[in-house]
């Protein structure tokens, strides 16, 4: 894959603009304080179409691997190229909402360092009938990361922002949410363990070839 999904583009978007009005040493009050607002607000409803699109695109990936039988791999990687997007589902419209609150927060739109939500095999343990236990477990890991983001989403408003560790408790917790919706993944392990092996082995020595 030479490409990225549309969720990425529109978050490469808004980090620009982040560095720009907000963190710039050239930005100035009312660029980092009233535009920067602003411009997160403008931007929640697009970072949800491209997001909601994403994930359709997706799904009918998905299809197309049922249709292939599981034995494309092109299509394979398009389907998990944009299911990827599940990840950023729950978690898009809060931190755009956390940033209007607070535009001087952490910068967070990067993948949290804790994926316990990710439930994905690791590379080289493949067998369909763990991807079949995943696929049962997810929906209860999804409840739980929900009623912790649900709980822990009030006291980082109230707190305007300012507490680290709330935030990423948030965050942290609607992306593991929108990460464990995703069950159309571990269906195309189930249907060829090798497709999400290869995919892996591509994303991997592309991150090699961009660094």
């Amino acid at each position: 894959m030479s490409y990225v999904n549309l969720t990425e583009y529109s978050i490469g978007c808004v980090k620009r603009i982040d560095e720009q009005l907000v963190r710039s040493e050239k930005t100035n009050f009312m660029k980092k304080h009233i535009v920067s607002r602003l411009v997160y607000a403008a931007l929640l409803p697009v970072a949800l179409v491209t997001n909601i699109c994403d994930v359709a695109l997706g799904i009918f990936g998905f299809l197309g691997v049922i249709l292939t039988v599981g034995r494309n791999q092109a299509v394979a990687n398009f389907a998990l190229n944009h299911l990827d997007s599940f990840k950023r589902l729950t978690l898009t419209p809060y931190l755009h909402v956390l940033k209007m609150i607070n535009p001087s927060m952490k910068d967070t739109f990067d993948e949290f360092s804790w994926k316990i939500s990710d439930l994905n095999v690791p590379n080289g343990l493949q067998p369909r009938a763990i991807h079949v236990s995943i696929v049962i477990a997810k929906p209860i890991v999804c409840s739980f990361f929900a009623a912790v983001g649900a709980i822990s989403t009030p006291f980082s408003i109230l707190t305007l922002g300012l507490v680290e560790s709330l935030n990423e408790l948030a965050l942290g917790s609607w992306q593991g949410a929108g990460q464990s919706l995703n069950i159309f993944r571990n269906v195309i392990g189930w249907i060829n363990p090798d497709l999400i092996d290869n995919h892996e082995c591509e994303m991997n020595e592309e991150e090699i070839e961009v660094a």
